[in-house]
């Protein structure tokens, strides 16, 4: 199975937006250095468009036999079924410092934290946002049953 991540529609359309106006309001003032301004930011979201796009086709996971499969561009990195210890909600920024204090970080839904730890110190986690989230924590429960499901329903 392959899970894409969602589109960013709003962050290419966005970008779009604003490379247009950047490079007609470069020529509009090309010789003053407000112009220069505009035509910097016009390169700036243009990179930004091909980012957007770029990742979207470079960046895939799959359900293998073997574990997890994470493909960016050219590169690929498997995590064994029994490496991974959690799976739920990206949770951003920090922890909390001490373990007395309140933790107010609060939770993104959108996206997906799966923690894995392997041998010889190898851990972290992925962050993913995939197009089919509730196939993707389907076929995480059948395969790693051993991994912890946190702020997920039992089934999916």
């Amino acid at each position: 199975m392959r899970f894409r991540s969602k589109f960013a529609w709003l962050q290419l359309a966005q970008a779009v937006l604003w490379a247009g106006l950047g490079f007609a309001w470069f020529v509009k003032h090309s010789h003053a250095a407000i112009g220069q301004a505009y035509f910097g930011l016009g390169i700036l979201q243009t990179a930004l468009a091909i980012y957007c796009l770029a990742s979207y086709f470079f960046t895939w996971w799959e359900i293998d036999e073997a574990g997890l499969i994470q493909h960016r561009l050219w590169s690929a990195r498997t995590i064994l079924w029994n490496e991974i210890t959690r799976v739920g909600p990206w949770q951003p920024g920090k922890k909390p410092r001490y373990k007395w204090a309140v933790d107010k970080t609060r939770y993104s839904y959108r996206f997906l934290a799966v923690d894995y730890m392997g041998p010889a110190s190898d851990h972290g986690e992925l962050v993913i946002q995939p197009a089919d989230r509730d196939a993707l924590v389907r076929a995480l429960r059948t395969h790693a049953p051993q991994a912890e499901f946190d702020f997920l329903p039992v089934e999916i």
